[in-house]
């Protein structure tokens, strides 16, 4: 996925309780889909449209919310 974007989940879980949503609320207040917010969350790549919409959505800059370039991907084994 080219321009795509990951969350840092820490931050998007803090950031959602601290608007008061869960997180099926804030994909219906992105209007975006619920894997796309399932992605988001486990610090899979995202595209820009939805990381832009997740940020909207709670009121904050995407820059606060997105892993810088040092940090660690999330791991991908379940």
């Amino acid at each position: 996925m080219s321009d795509a974007l990951i969350f840092n989940p820490t931050v998007l879980s803090r950031r959602t309780a601290l608007a008061g949503l869960l997180r099926g609320e804030l994909g219906r207040k992105a209007g975006i889909s619920t894997q796309s917010i399932v992605n988001a969350f486990a610090g899979r790549p995202v595209g820009v449209r939805v990381a832009r919409a997740i940020a909207k959505a709670l009121g904050a800059e995407l820059v606060e919310l997105v892993k810088s370039e040092n940090e660690p991907a999330a791991s991908t084994a379940a």
